[in-house]
């Protein structure tokens, strides 16, 4: 009986490790991703084959190149997409050979128990980056040229490149000779490292990757490496070798990413997730059915339609930095929610028939030709300031700046329409770009150029620089008259030295481009369900609170509410701690006689009681 009991024991016992062993077989298949945009798409395209194939799967975020890879080698992580360049330089091998690097790594990573795939078809080298109007400034076209800044180059950086021994911020001022004029700024988000780099208070100098999609429209210029110093970076999928024959098929489903990614494409994934706000799901379920990698045709963002947030844009209107600007501060504000671009030539339109929740736009769009104010949409945040640059030739002697020939940039941006409110009077004027324009100039074509944009635009100072043209002031346009008409101008002032050659400050004019959203009245009732055309959105969205507005201003990074000419619910967080020594309004006023007239009743009320209660005398 005993033997019998231990027989049946072992069996039992056999039974369960068996079922332990099959479980284990089946786990959750890991897969790494560094933080940064484009592993989170890669990291996502894996998952989603990997469940395709009939396995579990999660996404392990990982804290940078070196905690992936112990991970890996650990048998923490199953796979991951990494880079040549990155592994051979962290496996201590031979610089990368340009010609065939994925041979290299997988000579050395075979021993680790580790395979690499066939690559997947783009290289995402380290970028050296600058202000476009800083290298046209400072001549600075090459890694070697930063040597010129002043006051010394003020990096900001991953964390991650710091510590690299063979391709980070120490061997690269090694190869180069550069110097640092104080501590790296550590910025670990790509478009939030952009972003700095383009206001420039805090860095002059940004590392980026050649797949980036953030830099996108930021006038941001990539440095050249002329010695050579970054190796290439191949992407490809390295997996555990016991993790590909505990899986059957899952190597083969693996390699249907293999030569599907180039730069361009990996490029425009990367812009749609860092610049447009979409989900890296939604990005990739799309990118794999267009391939016909994947059969599902429902789409993230098509099943959840709540989830996602539209900003309208027009992709003429000359307005892409302003527009990542918005995506990446409304990514902030909604971090649940998918950001959607809504593509228009009209994008408040788009935001009155239902189709967006919001619009990028300059403040003119919110006016009629007759300067009426359209109350349907308000403005919720600033996102910048553009500046009228009426230029001409250095000898022209015209007594007005907008007298003679006059040219205009292309049809359908937002500064050929803001120009054309100042060119009223003109007889046909040109459309151009600006290099066009300030060729036509040159050639004495045109008598004088309108161009609105930011304040130092590169294409502007890059003409400029070439000489035989000159900024003129708008001292005395901006009538009393015009201003009625032309409400959302402001008088402005550029600067000395914004441009090559600008001794002086210029008088001119400016206009704000601002977040825009139906108006609260129009959003308050379609909320309650009254209807309207905003109660066709995908996903309603209640007026935005006033903390709401704060915060969204602060990612914008531009605390300025808009234009008081504007309708807007957006006000200033803090008020003027002298505003109460500014008089007495109207309303305060009625208050306080209200008040006092209710004093003087209960007081007459209290003395005919009073009264009543008095002995009489005879």
């Amino acid at each position: 009986m005993t033997e019998v009991r231990l027989t049946a024991l072992l069996l039992l016992c056999g039974i369960a490790c068996a079922a332990c062993q099959s479980r284990g077989d089946h786990r959750e298949i890991r897969i790494g991703a560094k933080p940064f945009a484009e592993q989170a798409v890669l990291a996502e395209a894996l998952r989603i084959l990997v469940i395709d194939q009939g396995f579990d799967a999660e996404i392990v975020p990982c804290d940078d190149t070196f905690d992936c890879q112990r991970r890996l080698r650990a048998s923490d992580l199953d796979l991951m997409v990494e880079y040549t360049g990155t592994a051979l330089l962290l496996a201590g091998g031979p610089r990368p050979d340009r010609e065939n690097p994925i041979e290299q790594v997988r000579r050395l990573y075979s021993p680790l128990g580790l395979q690499w795939l066939e690559p997947l078809g783009f290289d995402n080298s380290y970028r050296i980056l600058v202000k476009s109007t800083l290298a046209e400034s400072s001549r600075i076209r090459t890694i070697a040229d930063l040597d010129r800044l002043e006051p010394g180059i003020r990096l900001g950086s991953p964390q991650e490149f710091l510590r690299r021994s063979r391709d980070g911020l120490p061997a690269l001022l090694r190869r180069y000779g550069l110097r640092l004029a104080g501590e790296p700024v550590i910025i670990a988000e790509a478009s939030e490292r952009f972003h700095a780099l383009r206001r420039g208070d805090q860095i002059n100098v940004a590392v980026g990757y050649s797949t980036d999609g953030a830099m996108a429209g930021l006038g941001l210029t990539e440095l050249e490496d002329p010695l050579a110093f970054f190796p290439p970076y191949q992407a490809a999928v390295v997996a555990r070798d016991d993790t590909l024959s505990s899986h059957p098929g899952l190597e083969e489903q693996l390699g249907l990413l293999s030569g599907t990614l180039d730069d361009a494409k990996m490029r425009q994934l990367n812009v749609a997730v860092q610049v447009e706000g979409q989900t890296p799901q939604a990005v990739v379920y799309r990118f794999l059915r267009e391939n016909g990698i994947l059969d599902d045709d429902t789409s993230a963002e098509e099943a959840h339609p709540q989830s996602t947030v539209s900003l309208s844009r027009n992709d003429s209107s000359g307005l892409q930095p302003e527009l990542a600007t918005a995506t990446r501060a409304m990514r902030h504000l909604f971090p649940a929610r998918n950001i959607r671009h809504h593509r228009t030539s009209a994008p408040l339109n788009a935001v009155e028939a239902g189709r967006a929740h919001f619009a990028v736009v300059t403040a003119d769009r919110f006016f009629t030709r007759r300067g009426h104010r359209d109350e349907r949409f308000e403005a919720v945040a600033v996102l910048a300031t553009h500046f009228v640059h009426v230029v001409r030739r250095a000898d022209d002697t015209a007594a007005s700046p907008l007298d003679g020939r006059l040219g205009l940039q292309p049809r359908g941006t937002s500064g050929a329409r803001l120009a054309a409110a100042l060119a009223r009077d003109a007889t046909r004027p040109r459309h151009a770009t600006v290099a066009a324009l300030m060729q036509q100039l040159r050639d004495r074509d045109l008598d004088a150029a309108i161009i609105v944009t930011r304040q130092g635009a590169p294409e502007l100072a890059r003409e400029l620089r070439r000489g035989g043209a000159a900024l003129v002031p708008l001292q005395r346009w901006l009538t009393s008259q015009r201003a009625i008409s032309l409400p959302y101008l402001q008088r402005a002032r550029i600067p000395a030295a914004t441009y090559p050659g600008q001794t002086d400050p210029v008088d001119s004019l400016s206009v704000q481009v601002v977040i825009a959203a139906p108006s609260r009245s129009r959003l308050s009732a379609s909320v309650a369900g009254v209807g309207g055309p905003a109660a066709a959105l995908p996903s309603r969205l209640p007026p935005l609170s006033q903390t709401q507005l704060d915060r969204l201003a602060e990612s914008i990074g531009v605390l300025e509410v808009p234009d008081a000419v504007l309708p807007s619910a957006r006000v200033p967080a803090t008020t003027d701690q002298h505003a109460g020594d500014q008089g007495w309004s109207m309303t305060s006023i009625l208050e306080t006689v209200i008040n006092a007239l209710v004093i003087a009743y209960l007081i007459w009320l209290a003395v005919l009681f009073y009264r009543q209660r008095e002995p009489t005398t005879s």
